[in-house]
């Protein structure tokens, strides 16, 4: 029996940037990739780099208990927080269900980015809805203040706190 298989390529080109009054850009679903997700609306908790550090250096907690999530896409390679994991943002709200199986009962579950202003944030109170839906408490999304580039300037020489893959 002979089958046609039929490929299909699709390409989605970037408009430039046109301004609205001057001022404001003009939302786009391919640069600006969040929108055609639903807002978030919990609130979470922010720690300080320090006390990332000091939950990884001290013991205090015990290593099952948190776990730190990098939601950069390719700059993990560049230095990322020892045994963080990551789970780029861009594709974090589809795979949630997959994300709560893997790590729903960590009592704590902190988020980073870059500079934790944005993706970071955002992928937390994802996280944060999720298990509000789901009426779990024993799990907490919470966001490490600073990201990773705060991360790096304080911490960035301590082979015991960052990691750096091969690029």
């Amino acid at each position: 029996m002979l089958y046609n298989k039929i490929f299909y390529r699709l390409h989605a080109v970037k408009p430039p940037r046109k301004e609205e009054d001057g001022n404001l850009p003009l939302e786009s679903a391919l640069r600006d990739w969040w929108i055609a997700y639903p807002a978030p609306v919990s609130e979470v908790q922010h720690l300080d780099c320090g006390d990332v550090a000091n939950m990884m250096r001290n013991g205090s907690e015990k290593q099952g208990d948190y776990v730190v999530i990098d939601v950069r896409r390719k700059d993990h390679a560049g230095g990322h927080v020892r045994g963080s994991v990551q789970c780029p943002a861009q594709t974090f709200y589809d795979d949630l269900p997959s994300f709560y199986e893997r790590f729903g009962e960590k009592k704590q579950v902190v988020f980073y980015c870059g500079s934790s202003h944005g993706r970071g944030p955002r992928c937390a109170r994802w996280y944060q809805d999720y298990l509000n839906a789901k009426g779990d408490t024993r799990s907490e999304a919470l966001v490490m203040r600073g990201g990773i580039k705060e991360w790096k300037e304080r911490f960035g020489g301590d082979d015991g706190l960052t990691d750096r893959d091969a690029d």
